[in-house]
């Protein structure tokens, strides 16, 4: 990335980013469709292309947009029945289970190319997966639970990994899959611009997602940054017609530690990242925004 655009536009990226991901303007709640669906997307910095400023949903973002909630699907399939799931088979289970969702994905997506590597993370979750993971956790106070089913998510993310390497599932086939599922809607798309971002931010607050609409018009396409809505992913994970509380608990516990595992291969050999958390302000009016300092498990490559 850095051989492709000058430190000038780097350094100005950066800078603009910052500001954007720092000011409590860039969050707000979450919007709908005309059908009164939440969306869900990728953490992807980059913006979908077609949209022009002021049309950009706040949405709930996680890692791999619908490939990353199929990859907990079948990760917790495989440990309460035995058996991985393909994760087109995973979308579609988990588009009966919350019928108030459309997912999305896009092309030339990180999470779905990275896909064996952050599997291969949650089989063998290294210090810094672990201790986000474990932070996310004590926020949320399921730690216990998350100590219990580590070894389970472990064994269940391997065989889906197994399953993924012996009958592969493309990109397209997997952007496909969710665009079939939800016709209708603008789920699944482009994105636009080069890849420039160095910041990851996590979203704890409950009720809130990035606000795109709010960069500046001029610079929408070098201002980028990671951003998972983890706080608001549990909130909508807990509302399911289908799932039982052991279902629940352990779709939980593997999204957290999908969402530690992508950060810590979005981020390896990334000593520049900045890492921030949205979190709900003591006061319990509006939220705050910290940085995070991480450079103990970052090397450079």
């Amino acid at each position: 990335m850095a051989d492709a655009v000058s430190p000038e536009l780097l350094a100005r990226s950066r800078q603009s980013s910052l500001e954007y991901f720092t000011d409590p303007n860039s969050y707000g709640e979450l919007s709908h469709t005309r059908s009164h669906k939440k969306i869900v997307e990728c953490i992807e910095p980059k913006n979908r292309k077609g949209f022009r400023h002021g049309e950009f949903k706040t949405v709930l973002q996680t890692g791999g947009g619908a490939a990353g909630l199929a990859v907990d699907r079948s990760v917790t399939s495989s440990v309460l029945s035995g058996t991985a799931e393909k994760l087109t088979m995973s979308m579609d289970r988990n588009q009966e289970a919350w019928p108030f969702k459309v997912a999305g994905a896009h092309r030339g997506c990180a999470f779905i190319g990275s896909r064996a590597l952050i599997l291969g993370e949650m089989v063998e979750p290294g210090p810094f997966t672990l201790a986000r993971a474990r932070e996310w956790a004590d926020y949320f106070g399921v730690r216990d639970r998350m100590e219990d089913q580590l070894e389970s998510v472990s064994l269940g993310a391997r065989a889906v990994l197994e399953l993924t390497q012996a009958a592969p599932e493309s990109e397209a086939e997997l952007l496909a899959h969710a665009d079939e599922l939800y016709r209708g809607y603008n789920n699944v798309g482009d994105v636009e611009g080069l890849s420039l971002s160095n910041i990851y931010a996590i979203g704890l607050h409950p009720y809130i997602g990035q606000n795109r609409n709010q960069k500046d018009p001029n610079d929408a396409n070098i201002i980028q940054g990671y951003h998972a809505s983890i706080g608001a992913n549990r909130t909508h994970l807990a509302v399911s017609s289908v799932d039982t509380g052991d279902e629940h608990g352990l779709l939980d516990t593997t999204m957290l530690v999908r969402e530690a595992a992508t950060c810590t291969v979005i981020s390896s050999g990334r000593p520049d990242m900045t890492f921030l958390d949205i979190r709900p302000a003591e006061t319990r009016r509006g939220y705050e925004i910290v940085e995070r300092d991480f450079s103990q498990y970052l090397i450079a490559t």
